[in-house]
């Protein structure tokens, strides 16, 4: 008899089947979850939020209603089941209802109520004191500052875009304060989004590291451009095959650098979204 390997019955990005959960990056998987299960029908996910108490008669005295009722419950916990690997159905499997299963899974990886209010407030420190690196390129940063929001909106909390976009301008180091104050002059904060803010911020990152690249190819050491020179002297088509080795080290560069600024802006954009 043959044996399915267990990485086989984990779901990619698919909308046919649910998520699915092994135990790890909960905070994820409840997001995936809970719009899945929104887009197969928003009576499941009302059987989640609300709960369901069967009503306290024969199941042929049930009305239409309440047969829809009981029947939304028990697709929403079909659904859940699927979602899970053999541990976490095992944590669950004696609960009722879909409410019940959802809550025990959420107390089981987020904690009690208070837990969470803790967890809320450390992750509103780290938003208010949030600072990008000196030596910190604007990807990574732009990473941090989208996990902390998604981390503080899956607790309950969400921050507006314009504050978002404040607050990350606020963290940047004092050498992109000519960027900064250019930004807050010349845009209104109240419409203009993190989206926009990422991607300009990309784009000024690219040219300052241009423009030094340009400063350091400009200023070269005596000592080096004597010895070109001595090359060029020795043999005309030594000149020639330099500067066409310069010209082709140059044009490879900056088609490597415009290629790195295309997928940092793309990478922040899915990010920026994300908030």
């Amino acid at each position: 008899m043959q044996t399915l390997d267990p990485a086989r019955l984990r779901e990619g990005n698919s909308s046919s089947r649910p998520p699915y959960f092994d135990g790890t990056n909960y905070a994820h998987w409840k997001v995936r979850m809970k719009f899945y299960i929104r887009a197969q029908n928003r009576f499941l996910w009302d059987a989640i939020e609300s709960g369901y108490t069967p009503p306290d008669k024969p199941l042929k005295e049930y009305t239409a209603e309440e047969i829809k009722i009981e029947l939304s419950n028990d697709q929403a916990m079909n659904h859940l089941f699927c979602a899970l690997s053999e541990n976490e159905f095992n944590r669950v499997s004696a609960c009722q209802t879909a409410k019940e299963v959802w809550e025990k899974l959420g107390v089981h990886y987020e904690g009690t109520m208070q837990v969470k209010k803790t967890k809320l407030r450390i992750l509103e420190e780290h938003y208010e004191t949030f600072r990008v690196g000196s030596d910190e390129d604007i990807a990574t940063a732009i990473t941090r500052f989208t996990k902390l929001l998604n981390e503080i909106k899956n607790l309950g909390k969400n921050y507006d875009q314009e504050t978002s976009v404040y607050k990350f301008l606020r963290g940047l180091p004092k050498e992109w304060d000519a960027k900064k104050y250019a930004i807050q002059s010349a845009q209104n904060l109240g419409d203009y989004t993190f989206d926009a803010l990422c991607g300009e911020l990309t784009v000024h990152e690219f040219e300052l590291k241009d423009r030094a690249r340009l400063e350091a190819l400009s200023g070269g050491t005596k000592s080096s451009r004597k010895d070109i020179a001595l090359k060029a002297n020795s043999s005309p088509s030594a000149s020639v095959e330099i500067i066409e080795n310069e010209k082709s080290c140059d044009d490879n560069d900056l088609e490597e650098e415009v290629a790195m600024l295309s997928r940092k802006l793309n990478r922040g954009h899915v990010q920026a979204r994300q908030v």
